[in-house]
């Protein structure tokens, strides 16, 4: 049937270029046999095949435009190494990373943002006078920002209690109307980690209240590849073989590897994941929310009515 068809089909082509004369034989022939119907046939599946390749290759240029746009956009990929998509529950969140009043950098803060570069030469005596401030730093989201402030609150060999307690303060009106989660960054190389960590809590809380175990992630740092089995292990071993106390925050202990000495993907995989923390727990908790920052909302309203009333007594005389 398909050489019939075949040679049908070169028969009636052939005719095209025939005299009239001779041509309608062969056409009268073509249609008493069924040859006609089935080139129609034919001929509009060709038709249909063309369109479908004409179409997949509009597709395949749009899609080719498509790349080349999102391309000059990969800077949020490379910021968080995850899709715009899984991006879009964490735009506006507000993270205060805590840290000694020494003058040293917080490496976490360096992993997470990049590190800033000093613009004063610093000696062991006299630290760069930027790491002794409460500043503040963001992350930019197609969908939003980041804000991640670092303040100097814990207790250091730098800074005085009057100082620190302003750094402290400061990093809270920073992140107004109140952080989503404080973040207390231990390093791994000390040998007593449990009893680090309790300390650190403890000298938070001890600065912003008790209410703050609620909003702090501990964060283990290192620079070499850990297990979290062997993470464990360092939290609650000692000698003699038996586990240590419960610790002083109740949230567990988020391990994170700042070394840059890793993948584009490990790296940015490590910062989402500790992202999606403050994430769930500005879900859970919502915002950290200070006596400070109480006062300053009642101290607006004060001002705002006084301001009124001044603003009403003003009108009052220009109608007069």
């Amino acid at each position: 049937m398909g050489a019939l068809t075949v040679v049908g089909y070169v028969f009636y082509r052939f005719s095209q270029t025939l005299p009239a004369l001779i041509r309608w034989p062969i056409r009268l022939f073509c249609s008493l046999t069924g040859l006609s119907t089935l080139w129609g046939w034919v001929t509009r599946l060709v038709g249909t095949l063309r369109i479908i390749k004409t179409l997949y290759k509009w597709m395949s240029q749009l899609w080719h435009f498509l790349v080349r746009i999102s391309s000059k956009f990969g800077w949020i990929s490379r910021i968080t190494g995850t899709s715009d998509d899984d991006l879009s529950e964490l735009h506006a969140l507000r993270i205060v990373l805590l840290r000694p009043a020494d003058g040293r950098a917080s490496g976490l803060a360096d992993f997470l943002l990049g590190p800033v570069p000093s613009t004063t030469t610093t000696t062991d005596s006299a630290p760069d006078p930027h790491l002794l401030q409460t500043s503040k730093r963001t992350i930019a989201l197609s969908s939003g920002e980041i804000t991640v402030v670092d303040t100097p609150a814990l207790p250091g060999l730098t800074l005085d209690e009057g100082s620190r307690a302003r750094q402290a303060l400061r990093g809270l009106q920073l992140s107004s109307p109140g952080p989503h989660a404080f973040i207390v960054e231990t390093p791994i190389a000390t040998t007593d980690l449990h009893q680090d960590l309790n300390r650190l809590a403890q000298a938070s809380a001890d600065v912003y209240g008790s209410e703050l175990t609620d909003f702090m992630i501990p964060v283990v740092t290192h620079k070499h590849s850990l297990s979290r089995r062997r993470i464990e292990d360092l939290l609650h071993a000692q000698p003699g073989s038996h586990r240590r106390g419960p610790l002083l925050c109740p949230h567990r202990p988020e391990a994170v590897n700042v070394s840059m000495e890793r993948t584009a993907d490990d790296v940015n995989a490590a910062r989402v994941g500790l992202l999606k923390r403050v994430l769930q727990m500005k879900k859970t908790k919502g915002c950290f929310i200070h006596e400070l920052q109480r006062r300053e909302e009642r101290a607006r309203e004060e001002l705002l009515d006084a301001m009124a009333t001044e603003l009403a007594a003003k009108l009052r005389h220009c109608t007069d």
